[in-house]
């Protein structure tokens, strides 16, 4: 006789626990020249103008880099730069950074656009956060006006977030103030976490075919957000938080009105306005058969 295990793709929990969804709600571009994207993949090392690059799979680079952006380490004796470029925290896999083109701008600076792809709909991920980043070694200008600039295709500036240290000999990565390590997450004290299962008739079919709860939203809020934020953002809009995630600042939160999918992702994007949420998704859910 077979039995039927409805999981919450949602639902939340670090290592133990997978925090999954539908893929992130895309983020509108910054409007601004878009860069040219090469028809063909770049190569792995070479040259632009005066800088030399190559891009690095190092191993004292691996961590989890919760905040979206790009890090600099300064390497004086060989004269390169390592930019560790991050995607940030996503609940599941199927995400993705890459570098699309390396260009000098009229001033004779470097250019660097990075992209960064999300998994389709109907994609088969990996339930648990991941962390997409890549590293890209830059040669020092020989003339210090020159400089090194991150941007998006839109054209806006990725964000800068520091300076990494040097590599830490115990736990073998160079570290950023965000960035979370397996062990970190099992002696660190999670925080509050809670999560509501949803019933069956909670659960409705999306325009594309996903199943998700009707309602529901999960959002992933920086982490020197608060609860009480979220809350007084509820009081505004009509939400409760009927699932949270200290550690990670992860919530679930159900409308007190019936809501359609399109009214659902309209408030998706309102709700990522606010400086302090970073993305918002629907409540998915997936269904497992096993014997």
């Amino acid at each position: 006789m077979k039995t039927k295990l409805r999981i919450i793709l949602a639902a939340i929990m670090v290592l133990c626990l997978a925090g999954c969804g539908s893929p992130k709600a895309e983020e509108p571009e910054t409007k601004g020249p878009k860069a040219e994207e090469p028809t063909e993949p770049l190569p792995n090392e070479g040259t632009v103008g005066e800088f030399a690059y190559l891009f690095s799979d190092a191993r004292e680079y691996d961590g989890n880099y919760r905040n979206r952006g790009y890090y600099v380490l300064t390497y004086n004796e060989n004269s390169y730069f390592a930019y560790v470029i991050c995607s940030g925290e996503h609940s599941t896999g199927g995400y993705d950074i890459s570098v699309s083109n390396l260009e000098l701008d009229a001033d004779g600076n470097l250019v660097v656009t990075v992209k960064e792809t999300s998994p389709r709909p109907d994609a088969m991920v990996t339930q648990a956060f991941t962390y997409p980043r890549l590293t890209l070694m830059i040669s020092k200008p020989a003339d210090s006006d020159k400089r090194i600039i991150v941007k998006t295709p839109g054209g806006s500036e990725f964000p800068f977030l520091g300076n990494l240290e040097d590599k830490d000999e115990e736990t073998g990565f160079a570290s950023g103030d965000d960035q979370v390590s397996s062990k970190e997450l099992l002696d660190e004290d999670l925080g509050e976490i809670y999560v509501k299962d949803p019933a069956d008739d909670d659960i409705v079919t999306s325009s594309d075919g996903t199943k998700y709860v009707k309602n529901q939203i999960l959002i992933s809020a920086e982490l020197d957000c608060t609860k009480d934020k979220i809350e007084k953002l509820g009081e505004e809009y009509g939400f409760e938080v009927v699932g949270y995630i200290e550690i990670t600042q992860d919530y679930q939160i159900e409308f007190t009105r019936d809501l359609e999918e399109t009214k659902l992702r309209e408030m998706m994007g309102i709700l990522e306005k606010e400086d302090y949420i970073s993305s918002c998704w629907l409540n998915t859910v997936s269904e497992i058969n096993f014997e």
